[in-house]
């Protein structure tokens, strides 16, 4: 049994005076030093317009954040949530695109993200209408096995090694090991900063990050190494067949259920929820997943020999019977 320790706000008896002095601390700048955000390029829907001005957004509005982050999910006021949640959608992306705020920032105003993420599919469903479950029902029936075959007819050691690995293992983590390994990565290389290796196998710790059952996940989140900056998985168990997935955001978790294509997408939606870059390794692997299987446009443009091989790829996997 992992070892869960987030709560509800203000459950431990301190009170509402002192959590609302707890978090008046917290965001002070004075006292702390706020964690640099990698955003995207705008990803928000047509609905919302860049010049929309806070004036247009009404004290209900402003009303109903104030509710749901003070008020704890019950069985009684879920589907009050996720209404106040779905109302506040034009604020929430205005919000993003105006003050640029840290995904911390984002689970400080809106936490009940934490205890019901079915709020991520949301949000994603009101970006993009009708695409909230394109990979949950694509992936394992179509694309797993599609992916597979044409590692296995690659005949490379190193696919070779993880098609062995997984024989008796998780189909759809395979894939996705799989897939990771046989998209081509990138250099980012850039003078007088850091390098961020974009090989194969590291890439794949920047998508998950791998952990016993038992494993403290708030101990583990808050010592996350600071080069992962972007959000991550984090899969409970046996390693190739792990039993638990979350989701890390900056120093917090967000449950994602006990399959990795769960885990995927939930990942993939909260990059447009919270309106950050994917870890740069991982940009071409994420790549092929919004336009191969979500059928979503880019925010950046590839390489001419990344996106032929995305194309190669797409049009072996759609090739196969």
């Amino acid at each position: 049994m992992y070892i869960f320790k987030q709560e509800h706000y203000y459950a431990d008896g301190a009170g509402y005076i002192e959590f609302r002095l707890k978090t008046i601390r917290a965001s002070d700048k004075s006292t702390t030093k706020k964690r640099k955000r990698v955003s995207l390029k705008p990803r928000c829907s047509a609905s919302v317009h860049s010049d929309t001005t806070e004036e247009k957004f009404s004290d209900e509005i402003l009303e109903k954040v104030e509710w749901m982050k003070y008020h704890p999910p019950t069985k009684d006021n879920k589907v009050q949530h996720r209404q106040y949640f779905t109302d506040t959608y034009a604020y929430r992306r205005h919000t993003l695109l105006k003050t640029n705020p840290s995904i911390t920032d984002m689970l400080n105003t809106y936490p009940r993200i934490l205890d019901m993420p079915q709020l991520v599919n949301s949000e994603f469903e009101q970006l993009f209408p009708k695409k909230g479950s394109t990979f949950l029902s694509r992936w394992s029936p179509y694309f797993a096995d599609r992916i597979l075959h044409v590692a296995r007819a690659r005949n490379d050691a190193l696919l070779n090694d993880i098609l062995k690995q997984f024989k008796d293992g998780n189909k759809d983590l395979c894939a996705v090991i799989a897939l990771l390994y046989m998209l081509p990565t990138t250099d980012y290389k850039k003078k007088g900063k850091s390098n961020i290796s974009a090989s194969r196998a590291n890439a794949l710790s920047y998508l998950i990050q791998f952990e016993s059952t038992g494993c403290d996940v708030d101990a583990f989140a808050a010592s996350k190494p600071a080069v992962y900056v972007q959000p991550m998985i984090l899969a409970l168990g046996n390693k190739l067949c792990p039993a638990e997935y979350f989701v890390l955001c900056d120093h917090c978790i967000i449950p994602a259920n006990s399959t990795i294509v769960e885990a995927v997408d939930k990942l993939f939606k909260i990059s447009y929820l919270f309106n950050v870059h994917f870890a740069k390794p991982l940009d071409v692997f994420f790549a092929f997943i919004t336009v191969g299987i979500y059928d979503l446009p880019r925010d950046t443009t590839l390489r001419p020999s990344v996106s032929a091989m995305i194309a190669a790829i797409s049009i072996m996997l759609l090739l196969m019977v």
